[in-house]
């Protein structure tokens, strides 16, 4: 049983650090923009701004959704940083979803203010993935916890 729960742990932990990695809005217009949650990638000419660097640049003033996009990211940190504490059983898999829907939702802002914009279609791919890995992955801890309490 002991090895099934690692398991169980490895394959979260690898699906989270999976959801870093794959494109959370990808806004098409004259050109392609890949919106990270560890930076922002453009296809004309590819280049790659991380978070760093866009902050350095970006100190006299954001819109909104571009802060919502910054706060997803650290809020994905911490789910990420709660997955790999699960790696040895010191995760709390309500935490670890929570963190997760709130990353995704705080996508759907970005995408919208983009998509806003005349000839700009933004698509929040990884919001998406991100909503459903929480509901996959981390909804039955949340069912177990209710179900305990109302007994």
């Amino acid at each position: 049983m002991r090895v099934a729960r690692r398991r169980e742990a490895v394959r979260r932990f690898a699906v989270v650090l999976a959801l870093g990695l794959v494109p959370w809005t990808v806004v098409a217009g004259r050109d392609l923009t890949f919106v990270f949650p560890f930076g922002l990638l453009n296809d004309d000419p590819w280049f790659l701004v991380t978070v760093p660097e866009y902050l350095q640049y970006s100190r006299y003033g954001r819109a909104a959704a571009i802060d919502s996009w910054l706060v997803g990211a650290g809020v994905y940190t911490g789910a990420l940083v709660s997955a790999l504490a699960g790696l040895s059983g010191w995760d709390d898999r309500r935490l670890t979803g929570g963190l997760l829907v709130v990353a995704g939702v705080s996508q759907f802002p970005l995408a919208q203010w983009f998509s806003l914009r005349p000839g700009i279609v933004a698509v929040p791919v990884g919001s998406v993935l991100l909503l459903v890995a929480a509901w996959w992955h981390y909804w039955p801890a949340y069912r177990e916890w209710v179900a305990e309490r109302v007994e």
